[in-house]
């Protein structure tokens, strides 16, 4: 019994003894751990956990440091990639991105432009847009490029001449006739303007001024309608030098315009009757119908342009002519819709220009036109409306009391008088 009692005795002694070093040999391990920066018991890890974590960290941080390294020779390497390229190859894309971005301004540029709401010019003044977004405002006198060319009966073949130096013209102050041209118009092209002007000379003791835009015309439709107001201001601008420097007398004054030409003539008598100056008269052969249709006055050729303006309609059906009533007379050639003989490879072009042709034959008349005042096309083809009290002949020789619409028939050959 006392033997058992002494190995009892001895395990307990040695129990102890191993619990005491064990609990020394945390402690010191513990410090170890804290003046490294960790706390195993916030984690509730014993040492060796704490040191199984900084070695995780240590490798994260090795994998991190050879990530860098990767990529930073990556880039090296792309350098080099880009640095043995070929030298035109360089050149070429230093090209390529230096005309991209002046295309690119350009395209702001002309975007500025076209949403400009006002644009002013010297002498000429200013021009504000129209409410319409296809209403452009006019280029600058520079495109336009504007010629005016007197025709006499001293100087048949016409002289050019400058509204800002008029000393040396030689101008009388007389009946004076100013023939405008349209769209595409220019020039060389325009030469039924000097066989208007032969034709008028031949007829009376006139002054006739052809007016060339052709560098406003011969562009985009909207374009040049938009410079249709800046040719009408430098034709008020030359009637009102003259009128200072030869004594004209705006009611000595006639403006014929053909197509965009006719909007001209509006515009431009509407300026000179502001300034005090109401031209007598404004003949529109077919005016222009697109951007011009369907628009309030100041906008298009009107009867209070002049004190007279009359109009011929010739083929509003291809929509190159304007379909309403834009003078105190109106006449419908055919309806004014399509013209006959026209029905070739441009019908429009053809019904379009044939306005040209009719007003020619009434300046030295072979034969008359004659017109009657009805309500409608129809009720005129049913006879309805053929009284001698109705009838005004179309033309040059038109009646000044006539008022109102008024439907003709023509040939399809010239000289395209029809006899009822």
């Amino acid at each position: 019994m006392s033997s058992w009692i002494l190995v009892l005795i001895l395990g307990l002694l040695a129990h102890a003894h191993s619990s005491t070093h064990d609990a020394d040999d945390f402690n010191e391990r513990d410090i170890a751990a804290r003046s490294e920066g960790y706390d195993p018991s916030d984690n509730g890890l014993e040492g060796d956990g704490v040191a199984d974590l900084r070695l995780d960290d240590a490798f994260e941080d090795d994998d991190i440091n050879n990530e860098l390294d990767n990529n930073e020779r990556e880039a090296e390497d792309g350098e080099r990639r880009l640095d043995a390229r070929p030298g035109w190859i360089r050149r070429l894309v230093r090209k390529v991105v230096k005309h991209g971005r002046k295309v690119v301004r350009k395209v702001i540029k002309k975007v500025k432009k076209i949403f400009r709401r006002k644009v002013c010019y010297k002498t000429y003044g200013c021009f504000k847009r129209f409410k319409m977004p296809w209403d452009l405002l006019p280029q600058s006198p520079r495109k336009v490029n504007t010629k005016f060319y007197l025709y006499t009966r001293e100087n048949r073949n016409g002289k050019r001449i400058y509204p800002l130096r008029l000393n040396s013209l030689k101008f009388k102050n007389r009946k004076t006739i100013i023939i405008v041209h349209g769209w595409k118009g220019h020039y060389a092209k325009e030469k039924w303007i000097r066989l208007y002007a032969a034709l008028f000379l031949k007829r009376g003791n006139f002054n006739v001024i052809g007016v060339y835009w052709g560098g406003g015309a011969r562009v985009g439709y909207f374009t040049a309608a938009g410079n249709t107001r800046l040719v009408a201001a430098q034709i008020a601008y030359l009637v009102k030098r003259l009128r200072a420097k030869y004594r004209l007398c705006c009611s000595n004054v006639h403006v014929i315009g053909y197509s965009l030409g006719a909007h001209i003539a509006g515009y431009a008598g509407r300026r000179l009757r502001l300034a005090g100056c109401p031209i007598a008269r404004i003949t529109g052969l077919d005016p222009a119908g697109p951007v011009f249709a369907r628009r309030s006055r100041r906008v298009r050729l009107d009867s209070s342009d002049a004190n007279f303006v009359d109009v011929l309609h010739t083929s509003y059906l291809y929509f190159r002519g304007i379909k309403g009533r834009c003078g105190d007379v109106d006449f419908y050639v055919n309806g004014g819709g399509a013209q006959p003989g026209c029905a070739g490879k441009s019908p429009a072009s053809c019904s379009h220009g044939r306005v040209v042709d009719l007003f020619k034959n009434t300046i030295l008349p072979k034969c008359r036109f004659k017109a009657y005042k009805c309500s409608s096309y129809l009720w005129f083809l049913l006879g309805k409306c053929r009284s001698r009290s109705r009838m005004a002949y179309m033309g040059y020789d038109v009646s000044k009391r006539a008022r109102g619409k008024y439907y003709l028939l023509t040939e399809s050959k010239e000289p395209y008088c029809y006899y009822y």
